[in-house]
């Protein structure tokens, strides 16, 4: 039976013969779900995944040579917020005593 209605389709394929079997569908799983103790979620809000939160490479994550030099070279207690406040409580100190 003949249809003049349906529109005809041009496939170019190619039939192969021979061994194994189908290729499977491959479903990218799902992003894994990112969440903590500190996690709030607001009404609405989906849980976050790991595809919401920021991607580093590698390069984000090294140091120049010199900044690591400058690192194995100090204390951790005397660098940032700790010497500032040492300096600060040196400088009370002074004031009292003087």
């Amino acid at each position: 039976m003949i249809h003049d209605t349906f529109e005809e389709e041009i496939v170019d394929a190619e039939l192969v013969e021979g061994e194994g079997e189908a290729l499977a569908v491959v479903q990218e799983p799902a992003p894994r779900i990112v969440v903590d103790q500190h996690t709030i979620l607001h009404p609405g809000q989906a849980l976050p995944t790991a595809a919401d939160g920021p991607l580093y490479i590698e390069l984000d994550l090294r140091i120049s040579p010199e900044t690591s030099a400058l690192l194995k070279r100090s204390a951790p207690i005397e660098t940032g917020p700790m010497k500032a406040f040492r300096a600060w409580c040196a400088e009370q100190r002074d004031e009292q005593d003087g």
